[in-house]
């Protein structure tokens, strides 16, 4: 009897660890399509605010500025990543810049 309970609890911690595994990289594959839309986020609300009245330019550059530095931060994130964690912060990271260059273009408008 006990044999069988070692065995049990065996499987499913081998079951745990498989499922652990195989989550942790998939994880990792959602970041460069973070970061890739937040790239093109960047670049559309650039082009924006090219024809950004003056009176709202100034606003327009700060938030750009903040979108490249949470894009950068998304980006070294998840080039440094080494557990999920990480790779969670670098697509939450991607997803403020993309919402900082969204709002530049609004802006820009």
């Amino acid at each position: 009897m006990k044999i069988q309970v070692k065995h049990v609890m065996l499987i499913a911690l081998v079951a745990v660890l498989v499922t652990a595994w195989g989550v942790t990289p998939a994880i990792g594959f959602g970041c460069p399509v973070q970061i890739k839309l937040a790239e093109e986020a960047i670049q559309k609300a650039e082009a924006a605010a090219a024809k950004a009245p003056a009176a709202s330019k100034a606003d327009v550059d700060q938030l750009l500025g903040e979108a490249k530095k949470w894009a950068a931060e998304g980006k070294k994130d998840h080039t440094d990543a080494k557990v999920a964690k990480t790779h969670r912060d670098s697509i939450r990271k991607s997803k403020v810049a993309i919402a900082y260059a969204e709002e530049a273009a609004l802006l820009s408008q």
